[in-house]
Formats: structure tokens, sequence, C-alpha cells
């Protein structure tokens, strides 16, 4: 079997920390960039959750809000918001973990989907999503220094 057909049958050990590091970075670089101000669709969103609804033309964002909010607001005593957020953070950095999983399968070439994953979580409309955020405000970490 070539060596490539090997690596798509068993990846290697090592390989899985890949997307659970880009996970992890990603979610907490989403989290401290995240500036807490909501567009005019997110807005709609949040009061939506915070009214308990699950149906919505996004058909999986308000079940999983849900969730998030029924799990989060028992065990830490978050709220609808801090629930959403979350959402929308780990919805991102797992986007940028899938990323890297298909274009490693695809290229067999884990730096091109490495290099390929980061350029993709560090686009503006992935990191727009991640974080439910006007573009033109500044993120949190930087409104503390402001203080």
């Amino acid at each position: 079997m070539p060596a490539f057909d090997r690596e798509l049958a068993a990846p290697a050990r090592g390989s899985r920390l890949v997307p659970l590091a880009l996970f992890a970075a990603f979610a907490l670089f989403y989290s401290l960039t995240w500036s807490g101000k909501y567009f005019h669709d997110s807005v709609a969103f949040l009061r939506r959750v915070e009214a308990g609804e699950l149906v919505y033309y996004h058909v999986a964002y308000l079940p999983v809000c849900q969730l998030a909010r029924g799990i989060l607001g028992r065990l830490l005593g978050w709220d609808a918001e801090r629930a959403m957020a979350t959402v929308s953070v780990l919805a991102g950095a797992g986007a940028v973990s899938l990323g890297y999983l298909l274009g490693r399968r695809a290229t067999g070439d884990a730096r091109v989907a490495l290099v390929a994953s980061i350029a993709v979580g560090l686009a503006p409309v992935l990191w727009f999503g991640a974080s439910p955020t006007r573009s033109t405000s500044s993120p949190r970490w930087a409104r503390r220094r402001e203080r």
C-alpha cells in the first residue's frame, strides 16, 4: 500500500493533536477578540434564545443555543447571551479543525492543511461569524485597556 493510502487509513497518533490544538487555540482567540456587540441579526437571535424558541429559519442554531443555555445555565449560571456566544465561538473553532482534517485528507500534506486552516480561521468572514460582533467595534481585550 502506498504511504499516502496508509496515512489515510490509519493516521498517526500525534496527528490527532493538531486538530485539537487548532480547536483550542481558535476558541481562545475568538473568545478573546469577541467584542460583545451585536448586529441586527444577532440581536434577533438573542431575543429568540431568551424567549426559549426552538424554530427559526436557521435550523440548528436555536436548538443548539437552547441546549447550551440549559447546560451552561445550570453549571455556571450563564445567561442566553453567554450561551449564544459560546456556541458561535465553538462552531468557528470547530470549523477551523474540520478544515484542517479535510485539507489533510484532500492533499495528504499536513503542513499544507495547517497553513490553509489557519488562513481560514483568520479570514474576516469566519472570524466575524465565530464572534457575533459588529466588525467596527473594538475587541473586549482592547476595551479593558481603554478604561
